[in-house]
This record gives structure tokens, sequence and C-alpha cells, in this order.
């Protein structure tokens, strides 16, 4: 599955687990879908769920809940849009190979979701500020 220009893979057996999603978005495609779930009135934690058993229709209906509001924080975060829509790509990315992880229990995806933006917004800004600045001095024209 591609975000952007970037492709997503899952961990552990990579080639099995991209077959199987590339199998089930086919599946989900020929049936129509649709029919089979109602998207809008599963709930995120749901998404989720089937997120982590490879489906890419979830993939991409957690993509159109959440981006807007992933970029809107990325760049509150990074002050560059740029930056901010590459973060919000690298965090869409572990989201998806991450997506096992998230407990119910725990908290609500959307709080989740930030705090996976928010450590990511901190390792870039950290990242940032060990860049040397290379200036170069010129002699003053006569």
């Amino acid at each position: 599955m591609k975000f952007a220009n970037k492709t997503v893979t899952r961990k552990g057996s990579n080639q099995e687990r991209n077959r199987n999603m590339i199998a089930t978005t086919s599946y989900e495609k020929a049936v129509g879908n649709s029919n089979v779930v109602d998207w809008d009135r599963l709930g995120t934690g749901s998404i989720i769920e089937r997120m982590a058993d490879g489906s890419g229709t979830a993939c991409g209906r957690f993509h159109s809940r959440y981006s807007t509001f992933l970029l809107a924080l990325a760049r509150r975060k990074l002050g560059d849009r740029v930056e901010a829509e590459d973060l919000v790509q690298d965090v869409l990315m572990q989201v998806w190979n991450q997506a096992e992880r998230y407990r119910r229990d725990r908290g609500t995806v959307r709080a989740w979701v930030s705090t996976i933006l928010s450590s990511r917004a901190i390792d870039r800004l950290r990242r940032r500020q060990r860049r040397p600045v290379w200036v170069e001095s010129y002699p003053p024209r006569h």
C-alpha cells in the first residue's frame, strides 16, 4: 500500500502480509465492501482492528478520518508544512505497522495517534537542533 510516494510495509513477514493486504483489498473491491461493512458507522477502534488484520480499505478509511487532524497538529508542532506532511506520512505508516498494539482500554485512538505524532515531532525538532549550521565568511568588499 502506498501513502503519497512511500510504500507501506508491515513488520514481520512483510511479503506475506503485503500479499494478504493486496488480496484483501482486491477482495473488498470485488465484493463491494461498502455492502459488507458500513464504514461510516464503524468506530475508529474497529477500523484499527481491521487494519491490524491487514485491511487496506480500513487503512484508507483511517487516513481519510485522521489525516486533516494529524496535519494540523504536525504543522503546529513543526511550523513547516512540507516537514509536517512528511511527518504525517511517517505516522500513518507507523499506525499501519503497529495497529495491533492499540488497546482500547488505554485510551482513544485520537490520543494514541497524537502521542505517536508528538513523539516523532520531538525527535525531528531535536534532529534540527543537532544539525550544524555552516556559515561561510567572505572578506568585506572595498
